[in-house]
């Protein structure tokens, strides 16, 4: 029987602060004016916004560049 190998701790993982407004897509000025445009005009993308922040802190960041790649 071989031997038994010994069990590793679990790396404790620590997600790193991203500074606000830091967005993976490049964008522009017309970008950033239709989302925000959107985003005043739509309650439920402000929601959206709001609720998963709750679950990860860059979510909004995370939303507009979703956004972006789409345009």
């Amino acid at each position: 029987m071989p031997p038994r190998r010994k069990q590793k701790t679990p790396v404790k993982r620590v997600f790193q602060h991203l500074p606000e407004k830091t967005f993976w897509i490049d964008n522009d000025a017309y970008d950033r004016r239709v989302w925000e445009h959107l985003r005043a005009e739509s309650p439920s993308l402000r929601e959206l916004e709001d609720k998963g922040s709750n679950l990860l802190p860059h979510f909004a960041s995370l939303l507009q560049d979703i956004f972006w790649s789409f345009i």
